[in-house]
């Protein structure tokens, strides 16, 4: 939640915009909200004005906060106003300061797959990008670039509206946060709730059509359980294998389909990376964030095993991946 305090002090104002909405919303908003999600994300407070000669922000207030949210969620679900709304519900909400209300916007980055982001319902008139203080229209070999990126859809993006973020396994969703958090203490990110984390990372997204939060394919088969993966991918298999002798079919064994642990890659990959590289020679080197840094060999093992798409036979020595199953969707690791 924005402090209003804090606005008040700052200086660049790039990626802040105030009005005052003294008379109720302004039509500018829609085109302030078009050129932050279009570029790089902004923050739009209604009840503060801007002088125009001293560029300061002078505080009005807002006379009936509820109903102004209510306005502008209206105004965003409407299709012949806004093309697309990609806010979700806390990114709207109204603040107090010194006995008066405010209305905060925060509009993020819109993903390339929901640009442009327009107002009306010419794409060419009403898309906007924002250029220091200001929004401009785009120009239309802009507009060309956004729905040519928009187009480039990978299969791990894939959206699957059957599904939801309860529908993950959310201990691995955890022990996942848990190890971005010990490698980046500081992020922003790792304040972020669960779903706002996943979005971030590209394992969920928000549907236009029922504008609920829902796993992507790639967040599925990271964090989702054997069960649900399979509903989605009926070919998934992880497979580990250990021969340490000759007159066994294996001595270890690890898959995605016992029925003991999630059986998503996440967790398959440090079920196997250990016992991948338990007799490959160690050094003890540091990098240059004084983290004990990986050998060759230990990096390879690593890389195939959350990878999977070459074979490194001299430094794997007898760690082996069948890779033509992948594509079938399979995967099978020997040692």
């Amino acid at each position: 939640m924005i402090d209003i305090a804090s606005v008040l002090k700052e200086k660049e104002h790039v990626n802040i915009e105030v009005k005052s909405a003294g008379r109720g919303i302004p039509n500018s908003i829609w085109d302030t909200y078009s050129s932050f999600a279009n570029t790089f994300g902004g923050t739009i407070i209604l009840g503060i004005e801007e002088d125009k000669a001293t560029k300061a922000f002078i505080l009005k207030g807002i006379q009936n906060p509820q109903q102004m949210l209510s306005d502008i969620w209206n105004t965003l679900n409407n299709r012949q106003k806004i093309n697309i709304n990609i806010l979700l519900e806390h990114h709207v909400y109204s603040v107090e300061h010194e006995g008066m209300h405010f209305i905060v916007i925060e509009v993020p980055r819109a993903d390339r797959r929901d640009k442009p982001v327009y107002v009306g319902q010419d794409m060419f008139k009403g898309t906007f990008r924002r250029n220091h203080e200001g929004d401009y229209h785009c120009s239309v070999e802009e507009i060309k670039s956004m729905l040519r990126d928009q187009a480039d859809t990978s299969q791990d993006a894939l959206l699957l509206e059957n599904l939801l973020i309860t529908d993950l396994n959310q201990e691995s969703i955890q022990r996942y946060r848990i190890l971005f958090n010990n490698l980046k203490p500081n992020h922003i990110w790792a304040k972020l709730g669960n779903e706002e984390f996943l979005l971030k990372i590209g394992a969920a997204k928000k549907s236009q059509t029922d504008g609920k939060i829902h796993p992507t394919l790639g967040g599925l088969v990271f964090f989702g359980d054997f069960m649900t993966i399979t509903d989605e991918l009926p070919n998934y298999f992880l497979d580990y294998r250990e021969h340490l002798t000759n007159d066994s079919r294996w001595s270890d064994r690890v898959n995605s389909g016992d029925g003991t642990w999630s059986g998503n890659i996440f967790d398959f990959y440090y079920k196997v990376i250990d016992r991948l590289t338990a007799d490959v020679k160690k050094p003890f080197r540091l990098d240059s964030n004084l983290f004990p840094r990986a050998t060759s060999q230990v990096a390879a093992c690593r890389h195939l095993a959350t990878a999977a798409r070459v074979k490194y036979p001299a430094a794997l020595q007898r760690c082996k991946f069948d890779t033509p199953l992948l594509a079938a969707g399979s995967l099978i690791a020997y040692r």
